[in-house]
């Protein structure tokens, strides 16, 4: 395959050209068309242009909007890498990123200006005032890296970077497998926003502060009177969606949900087989580095059993090896081409992929079996050798038939009952193990990849 045919801003150009009067993206109750999307992006191109910002390390530093996502597309025409910094990041880390790291800062709060002392190049996009316009597509190779994330890591930030062809293999292998020929979408995964503007759907964006707390109820309205047709979300946020269609005994049947960021007990969701089709619920298992890795249809493994916590059936396109401390991944869709993840898995005879825990260990596997006792709300485990710390929250009588479980396979257990169980902020749906566990976490061996991921909620009693 040519490299040009690798070049998503192409594609997003002859989608604008087939839909101009197609709504593209809703958000806080307004549209923004595929022309007057387009129409944006070709005015800050050559704003760009104009300033020279062309093939240069950038991040925008404005609020999400319809100007963000034209600026971050133009951004790309012009060949620039854009620089993502999750806000629960430590502000000192942020701060030493974009002093070590940024060439450019696209924002409009003056508070940043001073910047420029430090030898940073400031574009306030909105105070340049322009009536030409320039749609020329830089030249891109494969390997030019386009998107550089700073994610939270086990100790402290770490950088994931991904090329014109890793993003291209995530768009093409997701549309292979899950067909983003939808004619509305709402996400809450911002990379899915991109990928379904290069199919001419329609993408809704429900707007949020913090997703532990997100109106469950407002949200299922806004779906039904949106007619939405795919959600993307957390296994946190489908769990809370299909309480409220079982409490209110609201029906989804022509909704499709495609659930990543963590890891599901596909047994949890046997009880709403009355308000949902199974057959339109999609688990996808993978990281910011390698996405998807796995995808399975939830109706077909329903009646599975196995230790821990299905992922689903590895895509073809990918090649997994398993290691005694967790897996390393290759594929034209994975960050570098390689990337090894601290899940310990194993792979059924069925051929789906299966989780048993994090760091070489088999902690959602005990977890799993604590949940079933009566009482017991969350829990959190991390062990070494024969020791084992164990953190839950629930009725303190439950301590003597956990104790009893693990007994055998453990000399030292410490169980301590808390009243909190952190999560991490974006998905709420992976537990934070270092925070939980702190001195005893930093135990784990060659920690190299430190997204942690367990479940939030219990299984059926």
């Amino acid at each position: 395959m040519g490299e040009e045919n690798l070049n998503l801003i192409n594609r997003f150009k002859n989608i604008c050209k087939k839909y101009p009067h197609k709504k593209a993206i809703f958000y806080k109750g307004k549209y923004i068309t595929y022309l007057d999307l387009y129409q944006k992006c070709v005015k800050y191109d050559y704003i760009l242009k104009s300033r020279k910002i062309i093939k240069k390390k950038t991040t925008i530093l404005i609020p999400f909007s319809f100007d963000f996502v034209s600026i971050f597309i133009a951004l790309w025409q012009k060949g620039n890498t854009v620089y993502f910094f999750e806000p629960w990041i430590k502000i000192n880390e942020i701060f030493s990123h974009l002093l070590k790291e940024i060439e450019v800062l696209i924002t409009d709060r003056y508070m940043l200006s001073f910047f420029k002392i430090l030898g940073k190049e400031i574009l306030n996009p909105f105070k340049t005032n322009v009536s030409k316009t320039d749609d020329k597509i830089e030249d891109l190779k494969n390997d030019d890296i386009l998107i550089v994330s700073f994610t939270t890591g086990l100790t402290k930030s770490k950088k994931i970077k991904r090329n014109l062809k890793n993003l291209y293999y995530q768009y093409l292998f997701i549309d292979r497998y899950l067909n983003f020929k939808k004619d509305k979408v709402l996400t809450f995964f911002p990379m899915m926003l991109f990928f379904h503007i290069l199919k001419g759907n329609t993408t809704y964006i429900y707007p949020y502060k913090n997703i532990k707390n997100i109106d469950v109820l407002n949200l299922v309205e806004f779906v039904k009177r949106n007619k939405i047709d795919r959600i993307y979300l957390a296994p946190f946020l489908l769990k809370k969606v299909l309480k409220i269609l079982k409490e209110t005994n609201t029906h989804l049947k022509n909704i499709e949900f495609v659930c990543g960021g963590g890891p599901l007990d596909h047994e949890f969701i046997k009880k709403y087989e009355n308000f949902i089709s199974f057959n339109k619920i999609f688990l996808v298992y993978g990281t910011q580095e390698a996405e998807p890795i796995a995808i399975a249809r939830l109706d077909e493994i329903l009646d599975l059993k196995g230790k821990g916590y299905i992922a689903g059936k590895p895509l073809e396109e990918i090649k997994i090896d398993i290691l005694d401390t967790g897996i390393k991944v290759k594929g034209e869709n994975v960050s570098n081409g390689e990337v090894f993840i601290e899940d310990k898995c194993y792979i059924d005879d069925k051929g789906y992929l299966w989780i048993l825990g994090r760091y070489g260990i088999e902690n959602y596997v005990y977890e799993k079996e604590i949940l079933k006792f009566k009482g017991i709300k969350d829990v959190a485990i991390f062990y070494k050798n024969k020791e084992i710390k164990i953190k839950v929250i629930g009725d303190r009588r439950s301590k003597s038939f956990v104790k009893k479980l693990l007994e055998k396979s453990f000399e030292k257990i410490d169980i301590k009952f808390v009243k909190k169980i952190p999560y991490d902020r974006r998905h709420h749906s992976k537990k934070d193990y270092f925070r939980i566990f702190k001195k005893f976490a930093r135990k784990i061996p060659s920690p190299i990849n430190a997204e942690i991921t367990a479940s939030e909620e219990r299984i059926p009693k």
